[in-house]
């Protein structure tokens, strides 16, 4: 597991405690598990049922569930139970390393952005690619990715975002334009294009002038 940090974790605190051994082993012992750090800390205030939780994290349901038990045992998941629904697991808030998960979580870069500029080349001919919001972990962006471009291929295109909705545990809003539209756009300052440009992005793909 590679994590790409912007804050700092305090390890003092992490070794005063006499089962933090136990306790981080069980947070970080498989990819699965970190899906699901990432689905409950980026949705603190959502309850998921098994399956729910499973879709949105791209594994079977008893995956899932050996995986959710495991994180309820040491306390970072709650369950609760939803009238008519079932039995639903919702974040802990009190957990015992909170605020360190939540920035480590929260304040790092969700997926790699030389892979995503590797897996947006293979959608098709993309003249440009311009992340933000979720994938820098910044609010107020009106999308995530802006795509222009191209024959792209929409299964391709489907397949991407569902993939990076399950790494990440969030929505991904994405807007696609092609080159024509976007030039457009960009000449008659669209409020849209120019809050996008003006606002936090990167740059993956640019082979446009902008």
């Amino acid at each position: 597991m590679r994590l790409y940090l912007n804050s700092n974790i305090n390890y003092a605190k992490l070794k005063s405690m006499g089962n933090i051994q136990l306790n981080i082993e069980q947070l970080f012992d498989s990819p699965i598990k970190i899906r699901l750090l990432n689905l409950f800390l980026r949705n603190p205030e959502t309850s998921f049922k098994l399956n729910e939780a499973a879709g949105k994290i791209g594994c079977r349901p008893p995956v899932a569930r050996r995986h959710i038990l495991r994180l309820k045992e040491i306390g970072f998941l709650l369950s609760k139970t939803r009238k008519g629904k079932g039995v639903g697991y919702i974040l802990n808030n009190q957990f015992l390393f909170y605020p360190e998960l939540k920035n480590l979580i929260l304040k790092s870069i969700p997926i790699p952005f030389e892979k995503l500029k590797r897996q947006l080349k293979n959608l098709g001919n993309i003249k440009l690619a311009i992340i933000s919001g979720i994938f820098l972990n910044s609010e107020g962006s009106r999308t995530d990715m802006l795509l222009v471009g191209e024959r792209i291929n929409q299964k391709k295109l489907n397949n991407f975002i569902k993939k990076t909705e399950q790494n990440i545990g969030k929505e991904v809003v994405y807007t696609i334009f092609d080159a024509k539209e976007f030039n457009y756009r960009l000449n008659v300052r669209d409020r849209f294009v120019r809050d996008i440009i003006g606002g936090r992005h990167e740059k993956l793909i640019q082979r446009l002038k902008i």
